[in-house]
């Protein structure tokens, strides 16, 4: 995806990518939203239900390649 852990911290909380990589992560590992919120710096564990929301609704070319990205990455299936 072309992000490292560095570049997530200076992004803002409700970032694009922050809410992609929530939405993996909720998805495929067996995590609390408190922890996410807590490593991608996302503020309240309520601002990860949002991103991961608002990703699922308005899911555009750009978050689908993201994804995809990390899936490969991680090498999630699906």
């Amino acid at each position: 995806m072309g992000v490292d852990e560095s570049k997530l911290v200076s992004m803002k909380k409700s970032a694009v990518e922050k809410g992609v990589i929530a939405r993996l992560v909720h998805r495929k590992a067996n995590v609390r939203i408190a922890w996410i919120a807590k490593r991608l710096q996302m503020g309240h564990p309520s601002s990860v239900t949002v991103a991961v929301k608002k990703t699922m609704r308005n899911e555009t070319k750009q978050h689908r390649k993201m994804r995809g990205k990390l899936n490969k990455a991680l090498d999630f299936k699906g």
